[in-house]
């Protein structure tokens, strides 16, 4: 095929026909592999985010509550919903400046499980890239 030829690629059809051996599993890993963990404070980060998101809601539930029963409690429901959101915001900025600079992270794709694996760190699919089905 033409696409082949200028993107300098087997075809489907060459690589169909290679011997198992050189289909290599360069990138799987054993199943019982643990990888190395993230550092300390990225899971603290990731953690205080989580309870921060689920606080947000929470606020924001009570707040339609008191606002339903026309209570006193709305504006002060509604400043701390809102105090969630912005700590949500810093707390984000944090993390990211963190991942950016110091951040301990581990491999990312060799030591994934198969059933992970092909999501994030696969090829993009082309074409090219795809399996051609050809008529018998």
């Amino acid at each position: 095929m033409l696409t082949d030829l200028v993107l300098n690629q087997e075809s489907a059809h060459d690589v169909d026909r290679a011997p198992s051996h050189h289909r290599a599993k360069a990138h799987e890993a054993p199943i019982n592999a643990r990888r190395p963990p993230f550092d300390g404070l990225t899971i603290g980060l990731h953690w205080a985010t989580v309870l921060l998101v689920l606080a947000l809601f929470g606020s924001a539930w009570l707040h339609a509550l008191a606002e339903a029963r026309e209570s006193d409690f709305t504006p002060v429901l509604l400043q701390i919903h809102r105090s969630f959101g912005v700590t949500i915001w810093v707390v984000t900025a944090l993390r990211l400046a963190w991942r950016l600079t110091n951040a301990s992270l581990p491999p990312s794709c060799a030591m994934r499980s198969a059933t992970v694996r092909p999501m994030p760190c696969a090829a993009p699919v082309t074409t090219a890239t795809l399996p051609a089905k050809r008529p018998a």
